[in-house]
């Protein structure tokens, strides 16, 4: 090992045993890469599994993965790196190298070592280690065959923390200097309901009877629309129950838009404390010879007792690829939808 990588690791070991009180710089590069340093040896046995892990994404209509790995294979490239956004450390304990050095004394602490050896624990986490906005996750265990079963178990817990970092970060940028209080003022006072919005987006349509707002953002065309129904049955709320009421709202709004049965995916998950689905998918327009992905998220709000459908929408014809971060942006508006009830909630919390 040369001097110099020698003299990085050490002070990449007490950084991370220790909390600095120095004013960290932003992080950079792009929030969808990922960059891991890994000996080559277990790169080499890992790599399906971990590219299995983040393999997810959407069709736009083209395949878009919500992360990018970035294999770094020379590690005196380790400084270049460590005020990037997104770090994944990837060793065993068997493994020789500087990567695999700075990932044990990383984890030198008896009780750390302990549970590693043991299986107990293999996922170490730490954010803005050497820079604002940083997550640095550890992944390590006796060997690679242990280690290889352990991401593809746990792969969901490893995405979800990359994930909820990137939504945070985007949710950062989107509303740190700019944000239209004045309309989500109005649509709590109107609907009992509130979304946190983007100054470039403007309430192109609200049709209060019928239960349906719509919002709307060009270059490239982006819309959210809010829909509420009030029923006392939420057992309604079937699967082709929600793709048929996708139909009727393109149909009476969109000029024909419908989902392409074709490629939706439902996901059930936790919306801000209620079950929601999670629908993916593709929309289009015969018509108008037009498309593009969708993602919207439907629950029944007992409180209330509406359904309420929160739909995202993107049509950027000119782009091959790169949709996928327009979309993301909307879903982080979606998920910024409070009800009255959930702000006096968070108030007294």
């Amino acid at each position: 090992m040369n001097r110099k990588l020698n003299l990085l690791l050490v002070l990449l070991v007490i950084s991370l045993a220790f909390t600095s009180c120095y004013k960290r710089e932003a992080g950079v590069g792009p929030e969808q890469d990922i960059y891991v340093f890994a000996p080559p040896s277990v790169w080499e046995k890992l790599q399906k599994p971990l590219e299995t892990v983040f393999s997810k994404g959407v069709v736009t209509p083209q395949y878009e993965k919500y992360f990018r790995l970035r294999y770094i294979k020379n590690s005196n490239e380790l400084d270049r790196y460590t005020l990037h956004r997104n770090l994944l450390f990837v060793s065993t304990l068997e493994s020789k190298g500087p990567i695999a050095d700075l990932v044990r004394k990383s984890i030198s602490s008896s009780e750390m070592l302990a549970d590693v050896k043991s299986g107990k624990n293999f996922l170490f986490k730490k954010e803005n280690q050497w820079a604002k906005d940083q997550v640095l996750l550890i992944l390590v265990s006796v060997n690679t065959d242990s280690l290889a079963k352990k991401i593809i178990k746990y792969k969901d817990q490893i995405f979800n923390i990359y994930d909820r970092h990137y939504r945070k970060q985007v949710q950062a940028q989107m509303f740190t200097k700019y944000e239209n209080k004045k309309l989500e003022k109005e649509l709590l006072r109107k609907y009992q309901w509130t979304i946190r919005l983007q100054p470039d987006y403007s309430l192109a349509w609200a049709s209060p009877d019928s239960g349906f707002v719509f919002f709307r953002r060009r270059n490239p065309e982006r819309w959210l629309y809010v829909q509420w129904i009030n029923t006392d049955n939420p057992s309604m709320m079937t699967k082709d129950w929600i793709l048929n009421e996708r139909d009727s709202i393109g149909v009476w709004f969109y000029g024909g838009d419908r989902v392409n049965r074709k490629y939706v995916k439902f996901k059930v998950i936790n919306f801000n404390g209620r079950r929601a689905y999670q629908v993916n998918g593709l929309w289009e327009n015969d018509k108008n010879v037009a498309g593009g992905p969708f993602q919207e998220y439907v629950f029944y709000d007992e409180p209330t007792g509406r359904i309420y459908i929160i739909d995202c929408a993107v049509f950027s014809p000119g782009r091959i690829y790169g949709k996928l971060p327009f979309l993301r942006q909307l879903t982080v508006m979606a998920r910024s939808f409070r009800t009255i009830a959930d702000i006096q909630k968070e108030k007294h919390e």
